[in-house]
């Protein structure tokens, strides 16, 4: 029987290929207590897709490189904070509401719903972030503002 982890990892690196494929990412695999965390990165966009077990759950979080690197998400924001990672599920709701209210909980502990929940991103990512896997920003100066509002900051 397959750990919750390892399928986590193998379907991810079955629904998420095409980033290597069609965006020339490569591949990094982290495994520790707090989960498995799959980073697929190409010259200007890292895609980190994690398997949290204190968070619960599958999240997708796509981040602009700086300097060739990936910036740590700010853990206490100001309204000066600039931010250059976002969870796919902002990008999808900022782009289509439709979209986003399809997006329903999942119970990732088993095994279908956690290969659902996992194509629903991979089909979300190909849809919906295109841009920004192309190295084109711009849709983070608007999610910056929903982030921030959100937070109370602004």
């Amino acid at each position: 029987m397959m750990t919750r982890q390892k399928e986590f990892k193998k379907f991810c690196r079955e629904l998420f290929q095409f980033l290597e494929k069609e965006y020339y990412c490569s591949v990094t695999i982290q495994e520790d207590y707090l989960g498995v965390f799959i980073t697929y990165q190409n010259k200007s966009t890292a895609v980190r897709v994690s398997y949290e077990n204190r968070e619960g759950g599958v999240f997708v979080l796509f981040s602009k490189l700086i300097g060739g690197k990936v910036s740590q998400y700010p853990v206490f924001l100001k309204p000066e904070t600039r931010i250059y990672s976002f969870y796919l599920d902002d990008i999808v709701s900022s782009q289509s509401s439709a979209e986003a209210n399809k997006q329903k909980a999942h119970n990732e502990n088993e095994s279908t719903e956690l290969f659902n929940k996992l194509y629903y991103y991979s089909i979300m990512t190909k849809k919906y972030a295109n841009n920004i896997l192309l190295g084109d920003f711009k849709i983070f100066l608007k999610l910056e503002v929903i982030v921030k509002k959100r937070a109370g900051i602004i």
